[in-house]
């Protein structure tokens, strides 16, 4: 009877554990191929968030911006969504957004060392300090003159100079000289950068709303008119709301209260574009899109001044390098800007008031170039969320199939190949190299990576737990050699 009894619990023990495992595999199998299912309700919600219903639908990505995103970047991923999807699928959420910085653009190198991500890094031409023929969405055309509104610190129109030698670009500040050496910290370094260059002019104390008028500082400009016209992030100066400058009655955020004169100074500025811009010109207005900034109605405004409305391109702050955009009201600090979009819009023929000279036929956006923008739909946007959720059980930075992964808890330790590594790299990452042993704790985790496998939490959980116990084996390791060695002597 005994030794039944042994000959059966064992095979009831066997059929348990084959029985959890099928579950858990069927489990895993359903969560795989389980589709994310999106309502009509999460629809209309990524569409106006997104301000693709906004916008008529006339939605375009920079093709970095789409490339990052593809990548992996959840920071890229969020400036076409905006916001976080309230989408739940298999019990998980989606994914936050991350700061900026976090953008693989920027720190895919730093993260990880493998050919990937050098790859990613080298196809992004912003990072090379060397003038190029594009800024942002601005290209190096010979005989574009470009005029920027309300600059802050200039640091938009210097970079745009500098980046576009061919280009004529004339930047005007709300504050005259004197208060804008007083706002801004670095005002004389810029403005001695800004003498070293020979394409571009700064005319200080230029109302927005008395463009092209015999008052304004702009008329005695050698410029008459202008292809674009960029205002960047526009609202009402300290000033014009009885507050003086860096004061704190000027720093506080007043945009809900003071929406109606936001809007008021918009659709003057929009009146006084046709006085300065060449026949069929483009106006460029960044700003953002989230509330209460999406209750302006900058598109009506616009149509309502006489433009019209040609399209928005999402804003990516990795593609215009050196732009720093401050707090108009106290001249430091910044504001998020991920939501923000550029609104473009353009002068009509017949009613342009400015010189009757023929335009460049060539100074357009080119939108329709597939090399420069991804149009965007709600087929787009849905494929964003999918990524993002796909993203949940990846462990960051983001891999490729056979690309080696550095986890949290093991961050300070080589790649499995040591050899690829150079040793400028490995001092910059702060890795280091081992000669006799290349083998390291937690190496089967890296190698299930490598395979393609996917980690759920758990995995991470346990590669930890075996750090641990490995630690603790070292640790008995040298007491036990202590102890040999005070035998021995």
């Amino acid at each position: 009877m005994n030794v039944v009894v042994k000959l059966i619990v064992p095979l009831l023990n066997l059929l348990d554990s084959t029985s959890i495992m099928d579950v858990t595999n069927d489990h895993h199998r359903g969560v795989q191929n389980k589709k994310l299912h999106f309502t009509d309700v999460d629809m209309q919600q990524l569409n106006n968030e997104s301000y693709l219903s906004k916008c008529e639908e006339k939605l375009y990505i920079p093709r970095d911006t789409y490339k990052c995103y593809k990548q992996g970047c959840i920071c890229c991923a969020y400036k076409i969504i905006v916001h976080r999807p309230k989408i739940i699928c298999n019990g998980n959420k989606c994914p936050p957004n991350k700061r900026p910085e976090m953008c693989l653009r920027i720190q895919g190198t730093y993260h990880n060392n493998s050919n990937s991500y050098r790859k990613i890094a080298a196809s992004f031409p912003f990072s090379s300090s060397k003038a190029c023929n594009s800024y942002g969405i601005y290209k190096n055309q010979p005989g574009v003159r470009i005029l920027t509104i309300g600059d802050g610190d200039l640091s938009f129109t210097f970079k745009l100079a500098q980046n576009l030698p061919k280009c004529r670009v004339v930047g005007t500040t709300y504050l005259s000289k004197s208060d804008f050496k007083s706002v801004y910290s670095d005002a004389e370094t810029m403005l001695d950068a800004i003498s070293m260059l020979s394409n571009i002019r700064i005319i200080h104390g230029v109302d927005a709303t008395m463009l092209g008028k015999k008052k304004s500082p702009l008329a005695h400009s050698s410029e008459a008119s202008y292809h674009k016209i960029v205002w960047n992030f526009p609202c009402i100066a300290p000033q014009n709301n009885n507050a003086t400058i860096n004061s704190l009655e000027s720093k506080r955020d007043g945009q809900n209260a003071e929406m109606e004169k936001n809007k008021a100074l918009l659709m003057k500025f929009f009146s006084r574009c046709h006085h300065v811009g060449v026949p069929g010109g483009e106006i460029h207005i960044l700003h953002k899109t989230k509330a209460s900034y999406s209750h302006w109605g900058i598109i009506e405004l616009a149509t309502a001044a006489g433009l019209l409305f040609r399209s928005c391109v999402i804003f990516d702050k990795a593609l215009y390098p050196g732009y720093r955009n401050r707090k108009a009201r106290s001249g430091k600090g910044s504001f998020p800007c991920h939501d923000a979009r550029i609104f473009i819009f353009t002068l009509p023929l017949v009613r342009t008031l400015s010189s009757p000279q023929r335009p460049l036929t060539n100074f357009l956006t080119p939108l329709d170039d597939n090399s420069e923008f991804k149009a965007c739909s709600s087929g787009t946007l849905k494929s964003v969320v999918k990524r993002l959720f796909k993203s949940v059980n990846l462990n960051p930075p983001y891999y490729k199939k056979n690309d080696p992964v550095i986890s949290h808890t093991n961050r300070r330790s080589d790649i499995n190949d040591n050899s690829s590594i150079s040793d400028n790299t490995a001092k910059i990452l702060g890795k280091r190299k081992k000669k006799n042993n290349n083998t390291r704790y937690g190496d089967d985790n890296n190698n299930n990576m490598n395979s393609g496998m996917i980690n759920s939490s758990d995995d991470n959980n346990s590669s930890g737990d075996t750090l641990i116990i490995a630690k603790k084996k070292k640790k008995k390791q040298k007491v036990k050699k202590k102890k040999k060695k005070k035998k021995s002597s």
